[in-house]
């Protein structure tokens, strides 16, 4: 199941994308906001694997509520939902580590699950790769202490 949550100052896009994202049984919207804050406070405490978000909110905007995303790791990917085309969102949101971006007016059923699934598969890669890197670290670090293990019983 992919834990969506849905932060939109706008409430008709807001509850169109639940709207759109509901009818897919593998994806569940945990949570659905008009401001960035709340959703902020959300997900401090509820686990989600993806949040799209709008750029431009009252207070504290879509950028920043990314940022603090990033920084205290609050959910594994983030889509940019904007009416927006220019390449200053885009540019900004890439050097967060934004995982997709989506056009207001190109928003349907068969963008919104894309974007959606794409972007939870590319995560579901990458955490996989980021644990076969891990086990492969841990592995060295065993022949490691066993080299060193060995050194010390056949040198001391």
């Amino acid at each position: 199941m992919i834990r969506v949550a849905i932060v939109d100052d706008e409430i008709l896009a807001r509850v169109g994308i639940q709207s759109l994202l509901e009818s897919c049984e593998d994806i569940q919207v945990a949570g659905s906001f008009g401001v960035a804050e709340e959703a902020f406070k959300f997900l401090r405490t509820n686990l989600v694997d993806i949040v799209i978000t709008d750029i431009e909110m009252p207070n504290m905007n879509g950028l920043e509520l990314i940022r603090r995303i990033r920084e205290q790791k609050l959910a594994a990917g983030v889509i940019i939902l904007s009416c927006y085309e220019k390449f200053e969102y885009a540019k900004e949101a890439i050097s967060l580590g934004v995982d997709g971006y989506i056009l207001k007016q190109d928003i349907n059923q068969e963008a919104i699950e894309k974007v959606v699934y794409d972007v939870a598969a590319r995560r579901k890669r990458k955490a996989g790769e980021e644990r076969i890197h891990r086990a492969d670290d841990g592995q060295q670090r065993r022949r490691e202490d066993s080299s060193c293990h060995e050194n010390r019983a056949g040198g001391g």
